[in-house]
């Protein structure tokens, strides 16, 4: 008995021992996995957050491995791609590279696998991150790894750069495990893991054959093939994680700087390229629409591997686009996203040829989005490079929600009736962008339209005239008293915008020429005609009048009727008019209503600056002393850290330098994927605290925080405007706001606070603002942002002992903290502008640093703002100068128009741009960027100022809806001395509405 009992509890000890034996075996795998997985996720994420670091690359790259057992990723040099790896200069990009995890690089520790050996790491030839000349290009969606991944049977295909739909692998990470065989593993490295691993891959490393220096030349027909190992295999014990193109974009897909539309904040990259692409293909058409209506620098490429539809073009985008015009780093992105696109345009540019959502169209840019396995299924599918011609496995038919693109492109219908840009919930959706739609005029090819559209006085010389061959222009000026004028004859539409540019040169040495005007006339009026013989559009012949104003010689009707806009180019003073003692431009509208009947009065006040109502629609003011709107500061700061607590359900915020809040105070907590108005509890200078039911990650780290409120309503009962906010403000009278997301858009600037809580009771304020006539749409967007105004800024030179620097006195104590990030606008000289870092003097002073004298002082009492004017004085008003005679002056006019249906009022914003002197000034601006009509000049040039400006203009309907028809002419007049006569010669016109 009791050697059974020996015996049993022998084998109870063997079988216990056993179990023990099992459970370490696993609790080591499983460790194994939970580092792997740890070293997988950290690869994610560095692929998926690439951009942040580099600035303006794109996502998805990887870093090197490492060779020498440090954790850090091994670098790219002028002779070598992932260097210690590759050392052949022209083939680092098709190689796949193996080496050591480099963990320090991705923010890890140490990692070990269950054996204590250093994780291994191999990474796709197409997703290397190295230096310049051997970027991998293409990278997006539908780059695919180049290795092939093989489970333990040596037979299943577990990933496949060739056939699978995730695209292969770009990415494997290895555990080792303990040696087998032969493998000797003596250190031979001076870093923690004591590994050379260019010569010791073979040591540790049973599942890839790879040649001495641990590389594998590789392709998606011949990629590197790794084979799954076993844990405690006698063969290949290796233990793998791999990651594909779509690990990588599932993540980059959800960020908010990825997939959000335009307006988005931030915008996203997708819709913003594909706007950029748009709008540099937009002006290879105005360029082939100026030579005549055949696409040459539009015409898409490689048509040859496209059916061609009848009456258009199918193909890639035009080798000739010019990366210039992809701004904020986008040309980058261009050269990785473009086997993405398709052109289509029309062989005939004079008349759109397609429809895109409704809007006839002169071609489309269309976007492929993500690939799917079947109109059916929204799964992506990571596109072979074999794909590259054939539409279908890009575009959808038509029958696809919410609208495939493939039918345009084949020819099957000539519309497209889908998303207009990229979203976010339908990553797989076609977009198609509309090309060049709207009317396009120029002298080019409408002179003859100008030649019959000129009106002058029958009784006396002409006063005008147009070339109608070699260079096609128009002239203004001549030998008798009396007005002139020329006018296209056919009214364009204006539902959104106009762009247009001309060039003028004055020929004449006498300083008293009068000028001219360019004019916009509402073509709804039917005194407003240019065919109408009776009533000719142009006004009086009084010099001063510019034929804008005044009943024209020979009339009996008023000339030009209301609604009107124009610029007039002034060169001589006339003090009834209220002009500038110097050359100047200036906006024209119409002055009071009672001098504007058709018959009974003259509108000789239509271009006397003053003249008018600040804000009226029905006379708004012709402005004189345009100046910048009101100077300010906008304090905010950095964030350098986020932590969340499940305990307290607080966020902890650290910022970068002292961030002036108080505690009860809101804040606008602002990063790439995160932006919320929060009340704050300050634990610190650098530190505060907010309330959050859930963790909202750590992505806030590059982020920014400052004082915001979110606005719950808007309200003018006809003398004042009150905001209510849904947090406590706390500001004060004479304080700025920055009100924002307010429809209609008056409510919408900076504007004073007149009063303020407690007197208005709650979170109210009541601000000095021009006068909306509509209750204010509230938004989520709708938000308010304090700022300061800034009195005064003085610039200082350099001394031995301090940089140069900008000192600024703000209205009302400031509150900044030395450190602190300001934002300054408003300012002219406009160096003054921008963003800085300040040193705090005392409580209305603070100092920023500015290497470069902007050339003059500010003072805000020497700046008047009537109605919703700016402007910057560069180069002639009102800086006191002539304008230039002989010397080609260029012009631009971008007008965006909205119209409020319910008050039968057109809204304008106008820019006008004038220039002579390019190379002169510092501005990344030249000649051919104000006649490129494909953006804003703002958007092609941010820099460069406008020299006018006008924002919020109302003008209201007098007969059809304002403004949204009209004439488009230039005039001018003459008195009887024959010292006025002038000759002004206008070339190279081109205007563009949509």
């Amino acid at each position: 008995m009791a050697l059974l009992t020996i015996v049993a509890l022998g084998m109870l000890y063997l079988i216990v021992s056993n179990l023990n034996i099992v459970e370490a075996k696993f609790n080591r795998a499983n460790r194994t996995q939970m580092v792997l997985a740890q070293a997988k996720e950290a690869l994610i994420a560095y692929a998926a957050t690439w951009r942040d670091q580099s600035g303006n690359d794109v996502f998805g790259y990887l870093p090197c491995p490492n060779a020498d057992g440090t954790g850090v990723a091994n670098p790219s040099t002028a002779t070598t791609a992932c260097a210690g790896f590759v050392t052949v200069l022209g083939t680092g990009t098709d190689q796949v590279a193996v080496g050591l995890l480099p963990y320090s690089t991705l923010g890890l520790g140490d990692l070990r696998d269950d054996a204590n050996a250093c994780l291994w790491y191999a990474v796709s030839p197409r997703h290397k991150n190295v230096a310049g000349a051997y970027r991998p290009t293409p990278l997006n969606w539908d780059t695919r790894g180049q290795i092939r991944i093989v489970d333990s049977d040596g037979v299943t295909v577990l990933a496949d750069p060739q056939n699978g739909n995730e695209g292969g692998a770009v990415a494997v990470i290895f555990a080792a495990g303990t040696p087998i065989g032969t493998q000797n593993r003596t250190p031979s490295g001076t870093g923690p893991c004591g590994i050379s691993a260019k010569s010791a891959w073979n040591t540790y490393l049973e599942s890839v054959a790879l040649d001495t220096n641990g590389n594998f030349a590789s392709s998606e027909t011949a990629p590197l093939v790794v084979t799954r190992g076993i844990p405690g295999s006698s063969t290949n014990n290796d233990q793998i994680v791999w990651i594909t193109p779509r690990d990588i974009f599932s993540r980059v897909l959800p960020r908010q700087d990825f997939n959000n539309p335009l307006t988005g904040v931030p915008p996203g990259q997708i819709n913003t390229l594909t706007d950029q692409m748009r709008a540099a293909l937009d002006f290879t058409i105005q360029q082939d629409l100026m030579a005549g209506s055949t696409p040459v620098n539009s015409a898409p490429v490689n048509r040859s591997s496209y059916t061609q539809p009848s009456g258009r073009m199918v193909g890639e985008l035009p080798t000739t686009l010019s990366n210039g015009f992809l701004n904020m780093g986008y040309g980058t992105y261009y050269a990785h996203w473009l086997n993405q696109y398709r052109d289509i345009v029309c062989s005939n540019l004079g008349t759109p040829c397609l429809t895109i959502n409704g809007t006839s169209c002169r071609g489309a840019l269309m976007f492929a989005g993500q690939g799917t396995i079947s109109p059916t299924n929204l799964m992506s599918r990571v596109r072979a490079s074999a794909d590259a011609t054939n539409l279908a496995a890009y575009f959808e038919p038509i029958v696809a929600d919410p609208g495939g693109g493939l039918n345009l492109l084949t020819g099957a219908t000539p519309s497209f009736n889908g998303s207009n840009s990229y979203l976010p919930a339908k990553p797989s959706a076609d977009v198609g962008a509309c090309l060049f739609p709207g009317t396009f005029i120029s002298f080019a090819q409408n002179i003859a339209g100008f030649n019959a559209g000129q009106v002058n006085p029958t009784t006396w010389s002409p006063l005008t005239s147009v070339s109608t061959g070699g260079t096609k222009g128009v002239t203004l000026g001549g030998n008798s008293p009396g007005s002139g004028c020329v006018w296209y004859p056919s009214p364009f539409t204006i539902n959104t915008s106009l762009r247009l540019y001309f060039t003028f040169v004055i020929n004449s040495s006498v300083m008293t020429t009068n000028g001219f005007t360019l004019t916009l006339a509402d073509a709804s009026i039917p005194q407003n005609n240019p065919g109408n013989i009776d009533t000719p559009m142009c006004g009086g012949p009084n010099e001063g009048r510019l034929g804008y104003s005044g009943i024209p010689q020979g009339g009996t009707q008023a000339g030009i009727a209301p609604p009107k806009i124009g610029i007039e180019f002034d060169n001589k003073y006339q003090g009834g008019y209220n002009d500038t003692t110097s050359d100047h431009f200036a906006f024209l509208y119409w002055g009071f209503a009672a001098d504007n009947g058709i018959t009974s009065n003259s509108g000789n006040d239509d271009n006397v600056h003053g003249n008018g109502i600040t804000g009226s629609g029905y006379e708004p003011q012709n402005p004189r002393s345009l100046s910048i709107t009101t100077a300010t500061m906008t304090p905010y700061v950095q964030i350098t850290g986020t932590s969340w607590s499940p305990v307290t359900d607080l966020v902890t915020v650290t910022t970068s330098a002292p961030h002036g809040f108080t505690s009860g105070q809101t804040v606008m907590v602002s990063s790439l994927q995160y932006r919320k108005i929060v009340s704050v509890t300050v634990t610190g200078a650098t530190k505060f605290t907010y309330s959050s039911t859930t963790d909202p990650g750590t992505t806030i780290n590059g982020g920014v925080t400052f004082r915001a409120a979110s606005i719950s309503t808007a309200n003018w009962n006809g003398t004042s405007l009150t905001i209510s906010t849904t947090q406590n403000h706390g500001l004060a009278v004479g304080q700025y706001v920055n009100i924002s997301g307010i429809n209609p858009g008056e409510y919408n600037g900076i504007f004073p606070i007149t009063r303020s809580s407690p007197p208005l009771g709650g979170n109210q304020l009541e601000l000095g603002s021009p006068a909306p006539t509509a209750p204010g749409v509230v938004s989520s967007n709708s938000m308010l942002t304090p700022a300061f105004g800034i009195s005064s800024a003085i610039w200082q030179s350099a001394t031995p002992s301090a940089p140069a620097a900008a000192t600024f006195t703000t209205s009302i104590p400031h509150g900044l903290s030395t450190g602190q990030l300001v934002t300054i606008s408003g300012i002219f000289p406009s160096t003054y502008n921008g963003s800085f870092v300040a040193t705090v003097i005392n409580t209305t002073q603070f100092s920023v640093p500015l290497a470069n004298n902007p050339g003059g002082t500010f003072n805000a009492t020497s700046f008047t703002a009537p109605g919703f004017a700016k402007v910057s004085t560069l180069p002639y008003f009102p800086s006191g100068n002539n304008m230039p005679r002989g010397s080609t002056i260029h012009v631009r006019l971008d007008i965006s128009r909205t119209y409020d249906a319910v008050n039968h009022r057109a809204i304008l914003t106008m820019k006008g741009y004038m220039d002579n002197l390019f190379n002169q000034l510092a501005y990344n601006c030249v000649a051919s960027d104000f006649q490129n009509l494909s953006r804003d000049l703002s958007d092609l040039c941010p820099s460069r100022p406008a020299t006018i400006e006008q924002d919020m203009i109302p003008i209201n309907d007098v007969v059809g809806s304002a403004l949204s028809s009209v004439y488009v002419g230039f005039t001018n007049s003459r008195a009887f001395t024959s010292i006025t006569n002038q000759n002004i010669v206008i070339s190279n016109f081109v205007l563009r509405s949509q």
